[in-house]
């Protein structure tokens, strides 16, 4: 079913994109989507920063450098966008909800430390 090679996984033309291998050594999903998409200015304006993953249920990403408190908007990949005042979803925090729609942070603008990603 596969032939890999200098890192790279070949799958027959029009296998899906999210397949679990049937080989009980092989726990591999090729499968990844946009949790959030991260903006220091209001509306989706400004710098951003793409968080990518495989699931919403409850990962989180912790800013770090230039994104320490500066996240003004969010784009929902996931359902619920949790943006948290400490690292490691600590404190407290402010949710975004709706996917596929850019939400303005409002009393948490620009005091996140952490994003969390859920699914409802």
């Amino acid at each position: 079913m596969l032939d890999a090679s200098d890192g790279r996984l070949r799958l027959p033309v029009g296998t899906p994109g999210s397949i679990v291998f049937s080989d009980s050594k092989v726990g591999v999903t090729v499968a990844s989507f946009t949790l959030g998409i991260h903006y220091d200015g209001y509306g989706g304006s400004g710098s951003s920063i793409s968080v990518v993953g495989s699931s919403c249920a409850g990962g989180w990403w912790n800013t770090s450098g230039f994104w320490d408190n500066r996240i003004s908007s969010s784009f929902n990949g996931c359902y619920r966008l949790k943006h948290h005042d400490g690292p490691n979803r600590t404190g407290g925090f402010e949710s975004t909800t709706g996917s596929g729609s850019i939400h303005d942070l409002t009393f948490f603008n620009n005091r996140a430390e952490s994003v969390s990603y859920w699914s409802s």
